[in-house]
């Protein structure tokens, strides 16, 4: 009995880059830009000032939520497209080896 469909596996080696990408992407994102600091990649989503006297996460108009969405929509994104590359990439290599042997 299978418990995930085939196209829901992937190797051990695609989750470690996808974990590094993320970690890439997560930094980014979290890059101050001055001045007002700027939070946000590849579009800015949060910006801080210091004149605000309430906590700058509370303030509303500290948000773009659209912006974040966008950010968060090419995130995964290029997680996606970095997977699909490196399975295929896999994928070839495996059916190369499986020829060389005789196998196929």
């Amino acid at each position: 009995m299978k418990i995930f469909p085939m196209w829901f596996r992937i190797h051990l080696s695609t989750a470690l880059v996808l974990m590094i990408a993320a970690s890439v992407l997560l930094g980014l994102n979290l890059l101050t830009g001055f001045p007002g600091f700027l939070y946000g990649w590849p579009i800015p989503f949060f910006r801080y000032d210091d004149d605000y006297h309430q906590h700058p996460l509370i303030a509303p108009e500290n948000w773009a939520f659209k912006n974040l969405l966008a950010d968060v929509v090419t995130a995964t994104t290029l997680l996606i497209v970095i997977a699909i590359i490196l399975e295929k990439r896999i994928a070839v290599l495996q059916r190369i080896k499986d020829e060389k042997d005789g196998l196929l």
